[in-house]
């Protein structure tokens, strides 16, 4: 066992190929483009996993074995999460991770294509064009909003007109704020059938939106401070569907707030 474990995990080559072959056979000519590697270089790494039973040849296309198969599955979740790490190694080495509940911290890998980016000075009080003309375009939202931007009172409110599905969970600071200053864009909310307002009792450390097509997350720093210029985006489905899991997570434990039971 040991030695196979060194087989698949002592080479980029062999573990980019087990990866890539778990998603189905590939030539030659696939293998060299897509990982840009030299005939010198990988040929001899594939044979090594040929002799070990992981991978065959059929014809012109190389494919997994169902030993391989097996690993291969095993490998992909641990490489994809060891991608997300090194895209975000910068970043989580002075924001929080800690705060996202473990059962998503667990599945990390599935934010692909996550990568930082930064705003600008003169837009951190406010959402920034990128961050609304992904929701503009969105046709559901789901958003943990932990902080409160001057215009969020009737931000939610205006893409729920445009008929957006939309649903927001707020922590008590933060709709007390709301409900306080902003009573009759609240009211005006509530009325709306595609809007919906939760109420959580947690303190919730990090923001997230996720669209139909766009993932949003922003942690707060380990000092816990909310860092409103460096923000994480991904629009792969996976990134997606992960946020919007961790978003009806916090739903089910909060309290979906009615117009007749505004606390």
């Amino acid at each position: 066992m040991a030695d196979l474990l060194r087989t698949v995990t002592s080479s980029d080559k062999r573990k980019n190929l087990l990866v890539m072959l778990d998603s189905g056979p590939r030539s030659w000519d696939q293998i060299r483009d897509a990982l840009q590697v030299t005939s010198t270089g990988m040929l001899p790494q594939i044979k090594i996993l040929i002799d070990r039973g992981l991978v065959r040849k059929e014809k012109d296309r190389y494919c997994l074995t169902d030993l391989g198969q097996t690993v291969a599955h095993s490998l992909v979740p641990l490489v994809r999460v060891t991608d997300v790490f090194d895209t975000l190694e910068g970043y989580l080495s002075d924001h929080d991770f800690s705060v996202l509940p473990a059962s998503f911290r667990y599945c990390i890998g599935d934010i692909a294509g996550i990568r930082v980016t930064e705003v600008e000075t003169a837009d951190v009080f406010e959402p920034h064009q990128t961050f609304l003309n992904n929701l503009a375009n969105a046709q559901c939202i789901f958003g943990i909003v932990p902080v409160l931007y001057p215009s969020h009172s009737t931000f939610f409110v205006n893409l729920a007109r445009e008929g957006i599905e939309v649903s927001i969970v707020m922590t008590h600071a933060i709709f007390n704020r709301v409900r306080d200053e902003h009573q009759d864009e609240l009211n005006e909310g509530l009325n709306l059938p595609n809007l919906h307002f939760y109420l959580s009792d947690e303190d919730i450390r990090f923001a997230c939106v996720a669209t139909d097509r766009y993932l949003w997350l922003s942690l707060y720093t380990k000092s816990g401070i909310y860092d409103p210029k460096k923000e994480l985006i991904s629009y792969e489905p996976s990134a997606r569907q992960w946020g919007e899991r961790l978003v009806r997570y916090y739903q089910d434990r909060s309290r979906n707030i009615t117009l007749d039971q505004t606390p």
